[in-house]
């Protein structure tokens, strides 16, 4: 889950913040591990 908000600190100019990047704290939370689905495969 990756989370990113704006905000307009100067008139007509919008900053994007990344508040967090790819947690899975809510799989931990029902006991659910994370998936390795779409990872790349190892290089060999």
């Amino acid at each position: 889950m990756t989370l990113v908000s704006t905000e307009e600190v100067v008139k007509g100019e919008v900053a994007f913040r990344v508040k967090y990047f790819g947690d899975v704290s809510h799989l931990y939370a029902v006991g659910e591990p994370p998936s390795d689905s779409g990872f790349f495969a190892e290089a060999r």
